[in-house]
């Protein structure tokens, strides 16, 4: 994955206190706060509240094209299908959220993990979108007691996403194509 460096003339326009992440010619995009550190790997990314060693947080974000028979199959059924995956003890869940700004669709949840590598708990909130022919999942976990502190970076997150709008130059953000 390669990160881009915007032009001084591009057309984004980004929250107040964020910055525009832009992932794979726009198959993933969403404002992130400022401060936050990527750091990108073959297949997602991993954002960082402040430096990995030091952060209590982290967002991790995957995406794929998807055929679109898939979206035969409810977003609900593959957002517990990932639940369901979670290895670590659960020690509460949330009921699934729903977001729909045609022709995205987002569905996401809360639970409460044990973790036994730092032995404590965490939340977990995990989510599934997709639009046109790209489907993104997002994986964001924190402290508790952070919890309100990050409130606004998640809806923040949810409210600006966008995917499988592709664009042919993401440093500029003109918008030249079209693609799922």
């Amino acid at each position: 994955m390669k990160v881009t460096e915007l032009h001084a003339n591009h057309v984004w326009k980004a929250s107040p206190g964020c910055r525009i992440l832009v992932l794979d010619g726009g198959a993933v995009r969403c404002d992130i706060p400022d401060s936050w550190v990527i750091s990108p790997r073959d297949s997602h990314v991993l954002l960082w509240e402040s430096r990995p060693t030091h952060s209590r947080s982290a967002l991790g974000i995957s995406w794929h094209r998807v055929p679109a028979e898939s979206f035969e199959i409810p977003l609900p059924m593959i957002l517990a299908h990932g639940a369901a995956t979670e290895t670590r003890q659960i020690q509460e869940r949330g009921s699934i959220q729903r977001v729909i700004r045609p022709p995205l669709e987002i569905v996401w949840l809360q639970f409460r993990v044990l973790d036994s590598t730092d032995n404590r708990e965490m939340c977990v909130r995990m989510c599934v979108g997709r639009a046109a022919t790209t489907q993104a999942v997002l994986l964001f976990e924190f402290a508790p007691e952070d919890e309100l502190r990050l409130f606004n970076a998640w809806q923040t997150v949810l409210n600006t996403l966008v995917l499988g709008e592709y664009i042919s130059d993401p440093a500029t953000g003109v918008r030249y194509e079209q693609r799922g």
